[in-house]
């Protein structure tokens, strides 16, 4: 069985998901969330949840930004982390600056650069998969460096 890795990049605003088997890109999709935090978190809850019941993810990673998270993505961070400790899947975290870094030499300026790079390796995706380019994107570093970690036989950092 390959393992099944799902990918969260979340904004003030919206939740971005990915989830990879091995090498396969299976889902792209953002969900636009409401300027109220408590429908906000609500519909983010059910979203993830029923993500998880319908694709059975084994690993997750959780984007995270450069800067301090304000309240209202600290608040889906946390709901995320606790939905996903409740399943018993393992969190990778990754820093923007890192995801920049593994995309280009020298390295991408800002997440926008992103969004080319991931349209050309999935050409398929619609504008609404599209949207959610910065999980894709993450998805694809984490599921590559633990590829390489098991045919180099190194764990990674």
């Amino acid at each position: 069985m390959s393992s099944r890795l799902i990918a969260l990049k979340v904004r003030r605003r919206s939740v971005a998901t990915a989830v990879f088997s091995g090498k396969n890109l299976d889902y792209a999709v953002m969900l636009h969330l409401s300027d109220d935090p408590e429908a906000a978190t609500g519909a983010a809850a059910r979203f993830l949840a029923r993500t998880l019941e319908d694709l059975k993810p084994t690993s997750a990673a959780l984007g995270i930004g450069q800067t301090e998270p304000g309240e209202r993505v600290a608040n889906l961070h946390a709901l995320i982390e606790t939905m996903l400790a409740a399943e018993g899947i393992p969190i990778t975290r990754v820093e923007d600056k890192v995801l920049l870094e593994s995309y280009a030499v020298p390295k991408l300026k800002n997440k926008d650069a992103l969004r080319p790079i991931v349209a050309s390796f999935w050409p398929h995706l619609g504008p609404r998969q599209l949207a959610a380019f910065e999980a894709v994107a993450l998805g694809f570093h984490v599921q590559t460096e633990h590829l390489l970690s098991q045919s180099l036989n190194i764990t990674p950092p």
